[in-house]
């Protein structure tokens, strides 16, 4: 008796561990809002960079920008989080674990962040920021390949991959106003479109 109710329980557990696996994920409207925020963001860093180079005003033009995106970032998540209240499947073990990496990815941007900026600050350095981007992709690659793994969701995979491959090129072209076009338009392949698919799978919320 006592082995048949341990067998019931295994059997109960692992269909609720591959019911969780196979919850869709819940991360589209995040990956569309950033996608599309951050192909604007890095557009408007091209513009600044070409039309004034190291001239005066660019500190001030830059910081601008990307305060704005702080604030239109902060205010995206709140309005995403609302979003996702009463989904089902939010508890899931995918779910979950695409959280808790998305989480530590950008816990890990912010170091690199206010790392390249208090060098433009300290030194003058204005080339700084040029580090974030590479590294961003490279993080966001790392993520969307970990999400795959706990998700089992294959397109993660592909996305994930040329995320990274972007941030190899990235890295090469760092010193290049033009590293911006191609974040601008990688934010929309690796991001944006993933999370159209995503959203497109998204069950309805609870009534």
């Amino acid at each position: 008796m006592l082995n048949s109710q341990i067998a019931e329980d295994v059997a109960l557990a692992r269909a609720l561990a591959e019911q969780g696996r196979s919850a869709p994920l819940l991360s589209g409207g995040h990956f569309l809002g950033y996608g599309v925020l951050l192909c604007a963001a890095w557009t408007a860093h091209y513009v600044i960079l070409k039309q004034i180079g190291n001239g005066p005003g660019l500190g001030a033009w830059l910081g601008s920008l990307w305060a704005g995106f702080g604030i239109s970032s902060s205010v995206m998540n709140w309005a995403l989080r609302r979003r996702l209240l009463g989904r089902p499947g939010l508890g899931s073990v995918g779910n979950r674990g695409d959280r808790a990496m998305w989480a530590g990815v950008s816990l890990a941007l912010l170091a690199i962040i206010i790392g390249a900026l208090l060098r433009m600050v300290l030194f003058h350095d204005f080339a700084a920021p040029n580090t974030i981007l590479p590294a961003a992709f490279a993080l966001y690659g790392a993520a969307m390949v970990g999400s795959f793994l706990l998700s089992g969701e294959r397109m993660l995979l592909a996305f994930g991959l040329t995320a990274l491959a972007v941030g190899c090129v990235a890295g090469t072209i760092a010193s290049l106003p033009e590293m911006y076009l191609l974040g601008a338009c990688a934010a929309l392949v690796v991001l944006a479109w993933p999370g159209i698919l995503l959203m497109r799978r998204e069950p309805a919320a609870a009534a």
